[in-house]
């Protein structure tokens, strides 16, 4: 019977893949498979609240001309995710009034190496029917430096808030 060389095979299960996967998270030197970069973990700085702000002034703009291809575009992070939410405020009857909601409150969420971190404006406003909408606008920094939203249809959202 011929002898075979040991070959080890590394098995990383439950703690030890999660480890594994941390290092991979954490570590600040991107990673190369065969020659070519394919993720680094430089954590961006976050958006400011004027940065935030600014934004949002932006999405209501388009909104207020109704060029909501255009919001999708020039404000959110994922231009289909965008328009599948711009589809369901349609369906939903569920558009904006010309008057820009108002800023309740800015929050800091930051990154933390699994979650890209956002500012977030806790917002308040009319639709065009007359109801009342709360709901969060993010604004997140790409990896290119621009500032985009995460949900650039401010007016309506899946993670909808309850009105006061």
């Amino acid at each position: 019977m011929a002898k075979h060389p040991r070959r080890a095979l590394l098995v990383l299960t439950g703690a030890g893949l999660a480890a594994a996967a941390g290092l991979l998270v954490l570590s600040s030197t991107p990673v190369v498979w065969g020659g070519q970069q394919v993720a680094s973990t430089k954590i961006l700085p976050l958006p400011t609240r004027a940065e935030a702000e600014s934004l949002l002034n932006k999405a209501v703009s388009f909104a207020r001309t109704h060029d909501y291809d255009g919001l999708c575009r020039a404000i959110a992070q994922d231009w289909a995710a965008c328009k599948v939410v711009l589809e369901r405020a349609n369906v939903a009857h569920a558009m904006p009034s010309s008057a820009a909601p108002f800023v309740e409150e800015a929050i800091e969420h930051p990154d933390t190496g699994s979650v890209q971190g956002a500012e977030v404006l806790r917002i308040r406003g009319t639709h065009a029917d007359g109801s009342s909408y709360a709901s969060n606008f993010s604004a997140v920094r790409t990896t290119d430096g621009l500032i985009r939203s995460q949900n650039a249809v401010y007016w309506f959202s899946s993670f909808q808030m309850p009105s006061a």
